[in-house]
């Protein structure tokens, strides 16, 4: 009996080639599951953000020539689980968020938000979504508190200013002129953050931001993850944008403003 790999496709599309060079090309997409003899060789010829693969098999990426494994350090899955599983409470997911959370996230911001503070980019799919939006990659600094994750953004990103730092203590850097910044991402695990840690998070923030700038956080949880006393102190609101239903697991948005002046 021939030996086989039986890789699940968790989310995410892509084209695959067969058998080698010479072979048939095929689409996958989540909830696809291949069969595949451990000796045959295949290629991956493109695939979205999102794309996770569960089980190791190898591949050859089309794009670089070289021998690749689904789930290698090169991979965004990877990252997130190595860096869960050394820290749960900093990371809080075990893989990337997709492309409708980041559309979601990213869908009021334009170029003219500029310069944007992002928190806790991860893998950096919030970052590509917003220059997607057409936002200049040099007016992107990414706050990130994991050295794995911020190795990994300084390559894909290296026109931004990338950071390795604390969010919670962004009070003591001095990181833009008052008052300067458009538009805040924030890909923080704040529910698993003290109120203290909150507090610090917003109050540094909310000092960057233009009176009229905005700071976009993502949740899975059932409410806004910032606590209505946080809200009340800092004189914040916080307004639901949206959910997706197409991340893993279902996400909701929100956008926190300062509170109109009496």
């Amino acid at each position: 009996m021939t030996a086989e790999e039986v890789p699940g496709f968790a989310s995410g599309a892509a084209s695959i080639a067969l058998g080698g060079t010479g072979g048939r090309e095929g689409s996958v997409r989540d909830g696809d599951i291949v069969m595949l003899p451990t000796d045959a060789g295949h290629y991956l010829v493109e695939a979205s953000a999102d794309f996770l693969v569960v089980g190791a098999t190898n591949y050859l990426d089309r794009s670089t020539n070289q021998s690749m494994t689904y789930g290698s350090p090169n991979s965004d899955l990877q990252h997130f689980l190595r860096s869960w599983l050394s820290d749960p409470l900093r990371v809080s997911a075990v893989a990337p968020s997709g492309e409708a959370l980041a559309r979601l996230m990213t869908r009021e911001i334009s170029p003219c938000d500029g310069p944007i503070l992002e928190l806790g980019p991860g893998t950096g799919v919030f970052t590509k979504a917003l220059l997607d939006r057409g936002v200049s990659e040099s007016e992107l600094t990414l706050i990130e508190n994991g050295p794995d994750f911020a190795r990994l953004l300084r390559h894909r990103f290296p026109q931004s200013r990338v950071l390795l730092a604390d969010a919670a203590r962004l009070g003591r850097l001095d990181l833009f002129p008052v008052a300067s910044v458009g538009a805040v991402v924030s890909g923080l695990p704040l529910l698993s953050m003290s109120p203290r840690q909150v507090l610090s998070v917003l109050r540094g923030t909310f000092g960057y931001l233009r009176p009229d700038g905005t700071f976009y956080q993502f949740t899975y949880g059932l409410r806004c993850p910032v606590p209505r006393p946080i809200l009340d102190r800092l004189r914040l609101k916080a307004t639901r944008l949206g959910q997706t239903v197409r991340n893993l697991p279902p996400a909701t948005v929100y956008r926190i403003t300062r509170r109109p002046s009496n």
